[in-house]
């Protein structure tokens, strides 16, 4: 990633999604999507692949 942080450019949030996915599959971290989950869910979702 480089330059400063723009939130307002779509190609520059897609840059830094690529980016995190990389890191993360890099690392082997479970990604758990929360959006539309309740707090409970989420909490339910991060115990399961403790």
């Amino acid at each position: 990633i480089t330059g400063r942080a723009t939130y307002n450019n779509l190609d520059r949030i897609k840059e830094e999604l690529a980016y995190a996915e990389e890191i993360f599959k890099k690392l082997g971290a479970t990604v758990i999507n929360t959006e539309y989950r309740s707090i409970e869910e989420s909490s339910f979702y991060i115990e399961k692949f403790l």
